[in-house]
């Protein structure tokens, strides 16, 4: 993303207050993009065929231009800008939609652009676009960072799968993801719940699973091959994460496709 090319134009930029609670309504695209902040309260959204999301407080929602959406709340405080983002970069960040929850560092910015937007004249107008030019800025930051916990998911399942009768080290993990081992190890036990070592544990018996109903290999062969030297503690491993020894797995198997 390059700042310099991010030049937004302001169509419209206003705070809302609702108390009561609004019907939902069919999904409307707009020519622009659209910016919908949460100060208070919270509502559900709907976009295109998708199933309804919620958004909290002091959370935001970027719309791209062309995209469908439907929202309900109630008690709810909100800001909501429309504008269009000369943006060159490839692939922008503003291609998508975008949710950031718990979002407070753009609260002020988002209550001073509706401000300026309000005195309409052309000196009031320019700040208020450059203020959001730094607010999008954050905006494209923080999406990459949210971003974050999925593709190190996505990129260590990758790395597991094509490495799993080796042996997997952190400092090799955190190589991978250039980053710190234990860094790593956090966003996996905020995001998943599990250290940096039980997911890959966890991993691999999938993939054992996978091999104990797909092929003949016996079960030593498949604990070496998903990486555990010790086959007594693939077998305890396993039965713990499923409740049954992998000959039993692969007996239940064969007779459900009898």
């Amino acid at each position: 993303m390059n700042p310099v090319r991010i030049n937004p134009k302001i169509y419209s930029a206003a705070i809302y207050d609702r108390s009561a609670k609004r019907k939902r309504r069919e999904p409307s695209a707009s020519c622009h993009g659209r910016l919908l902040y949460v100060f208070s309260g919270e509502l559900t959204y709907v976009t295109g065929g998708e199933k309804p999301k919620p958004l909290g407080a002091v959370s935001l929602l970027y719309l791209p231009a062309g995209t469908s959406c439907a929202v309900r709340g109630q008690f709810l405080r909100a800001a909501l800008l429309s504008f269009d983002i000369d943006d060159a970069s490839s692939p922008s960040p503003f291609d998508r939609v975008i949710q950031i929850d718990e979002f407070e560092a753009v609260w002020e910015d988002l209550v001073r652009i509706c401000d300026l937007m309000l005195c309409d004249d052309a000196y009031s107008v320019a700040k208020a676009e450059a203020l959001l030019k730094l607010l999008l800025i954050k905006v494209a930051e923080a999406s990459d960072e949210a971003a974050l916990p999925l593709r190190m998911t996505e990129t260590l399942d990758d790395y597991i799968r094509e490495h799993a009768a080796e042996e997997i080290s952190n400092t090799e993990i955190g190589a991978i993801f250039g980053y710190h081992p234990f860094y790593v190890s956090t966003v996996i036990k905020e995001k998943r719940g599990v250290t940096l070592h039980q997911y890959v544990v966890a991993y691999r018996l999938r993939l054992a699973k996978n091999l104990l109903e797909c092929t003949d290999k016996t079960v030593a062969e498949i604990a070496e091959e998903t990486g555990f030297t010790d086959a007594s503690y693939f077998t305890k491993s396993f039965k713990a994460a499923f409740g049954k020894t992998p000959k039993e797995w692969r007996n239940e198997a064969n007779e459900d496709l009898i």
